[in-house]
């Protein structure tokens, strides 16, 4: 099990984790506290981790590609999971979270 980064609240750290589990990897986030909570604990921010140490790479590739915006010049796409049709600036399906492949 490997370390892939730390988040500064709970939502952002689960949306990730959505991310990666729908590119069939497994995640575990420690320290998944409600908000608030993880401060009277001593600030214990929620850290994301593969269970798979191969998978290590792959999620940080499929992070980054969700940080960086689309470029403007890809042609419109459409999601290979559900069929719905997505504009170009979109790197992820708003109907079913796939991630756009590269």
């Amino acid at each position: 099990m490997k370390k892939i980064t730390t988040f500064n609240d709970i939502v952002t750290a689960n949306v990730y984790k959505v991310q990666l589990e729908s590119a069939d990897i497994d995640i575990l986030i420690k320290n998944d506290y409600p908000p608030g909570i993880s401060i009277s604990l001593g600030n214990q921010l929620p850290e994301l981790w593969v269970i798979n140490d191969k998978d290590l790479a792959r999620a940080r590739e499929i992070i980054k590609q969700v940080d960086q915006p689309a470029q403007t010049n890809q042609p419109n796409w459409t999601c290979k999971k559900c069929g719905e049709e997505l504009d170009a600036q979109f790197n992820e399906c708003w109907q079913c979270g796939q991630l756009r492949e590269l």
